[in-house]
């Protein structure tokens, strides 16, 4: 009976310190939960990263790894205490390794929460450990990115700069601060950088588009009509060239085929057409089919970034009149905290409480618009007859 106690206890004891269940250990169960996390099978991911880290708690990596998991799974706050389990104040190479990737993970999760000010604190946390240099690049960029996201586009031009100052240039880096520039009004740098950007990669759609996109905004009509022709040029064929060339028909006024081939493109997989089909059918007033694009293009698109689709999709649902479910998406929409397209999503949202009659609402928005964008006459304008309205109300009720 002893020798069976003894043998009893030291299976015990060995299972205690491998950490180890009578099923999975902790290691198996984050190496699965990893293959998931690398096929986009998230939710997955999350269920077996939990239990690597409820068998094993003093892993920094699969707190860490849990952290991006549950990010991924729209789960933040989550994702924040568990990148917080893997901060130690210690110092040694470790950990301090383990630091920075937990404060990038913290900086990420602000950041797909629209913090950005908390992301940009967190980035610079880990910016500051000199170990795993080879992140430095990585959280420079977000750095940038926050600050382009929450409307500073001043700092994001700066880091942008810095990162084409520390590392080799490429196209990216020059389509960024281009991008930057025309917030900022500098329209010729713009230009000039996405020139720059070309002169790295001449068949890239893209940057034809949006140096386009400028030529419209100054008013050159015929330059922005050269930009469209040099796209044209490009040879390579493909499928995805095949999509952008349904773009450069759609940039270019003629509808009729650019919605011929987005929906060829739609048969080779490339979801963002039901977007443009939407933009091409709102355009055109058609606006059932419009809404009916964007949604298609919502429910096939897990990790939806893009402001503007909640407010093209909101702005149809108005002009239908089904003004509560276009509230929902302008919700959705303001969310996301994306300075370019916060003014239009606000507005949208001040015409939908008006037309649902609900003034105390639409005052509040009209009041956090005018704070934004005080030299707006328009809404100043409206924001006085929604003024009248809520005074109204309040004059009833007393009675």
């Amino acid at each position: 009976m002893r020798k069976n106690s003894l043998g009893f206890i030291i299976i015990i004891w060995i299972i205690m310190l491998t950490g180890c269940s009578f099923g999975n250990s902790a290691n198996s169960y984050h190496k699965t939960g990893m293959k998931y996390f690398e096929k986009g099978e998230y939710s997955k991911a999350v269920e077996n990263l939990k239990e690597a880290v409820k068998l094993n708690q003093g892993k920094a990596e699969y707190f860490i790894d849990y952290g991006f998991g549950l990010v991924k799974t729209g789960q933040v706050d989550e994702a924040l205490a568990e990148f917080d389990k893997a901060i130690l104040n210690k110092n040694n190479k470790v950990v301090r390794e383990n630091n920075k990737k937990a404060y990038r993970g913290k900086g990420v999760a602000y950041y797909e929460g629209g913090e950005y000010e908390n992301a940009i604190v967190e980035f610079s946390k880990a910016l500051e450990i000199k170990e795993e240099d080879k992140l430095n690049q990585d959280l420079m960029y977000y750095i940038a990115s926050s600050y382009e996201k929450s409307g500073n586009y001043k700092d994001a031009l700066n880091q942008y700069e810095k990162i084409l100052d520390e590392f080799k240039p490429n196209a990216g880096i020059y389509e960024l601060i281009a991008r930057t520039n025309y917030h900022l009004g500098e329209f010729e740098k713009a230009i000039e950088s996405y020139d720059k950007a070309l002169e790295f990669d001449k068949d890239v759609y893209e940057y034809y588009f949006e140096k386009y996109a400028i030529f419209n905004k100054m008013g050159e009509v015929e330059a922005g009509k050269k930009v469209l022709s040099k796209a044209a040029q490009i040879k390579a064929k493909s499928k995805e060239n095949d999509f952008n060339g349904a773009k450069l028909l759609f940039l270019s006024g003629d509808y009729e085929k650019a919605a011929v081939k987005f929906n060829e493109s739609l048969e080779d997989g490339f979801n963002l057409a039901n977007y443009y089909l939407g933009e091409i059918y709102r355009i055109e007033e058609d606006y059932d089919l419009a809404i009916q694009y964007y949604k298609e293009y919502l429910n096939k698109e897990s990790d939806i970034q893009i402001s503007l689709v909640y407010n093209q999709l909101a702005a149809c649902l108005i002009a239908n009149e089904n003004y509560e479910e276009a509230l929902g998406f302008l919700n959705m929409g303001i969310k996301q905290n994306d300075s370019s397209t916060l003014k239009e999503l606000l507005y949208n949202q001040v015409i939908a409480y008006e037309n649902l009659s609900s003034f105390k609402e639409a005052y509040g928005t009209a009041e956090k618009y005018l704070k934004l964008y005080p030299d707006d006459k328009e809404m100043m304008r409206e924001f006085e007859f929604i003024k009248t309205r809520v005074t109204e109300s309040k004059s009833s009720k007393e009675k």
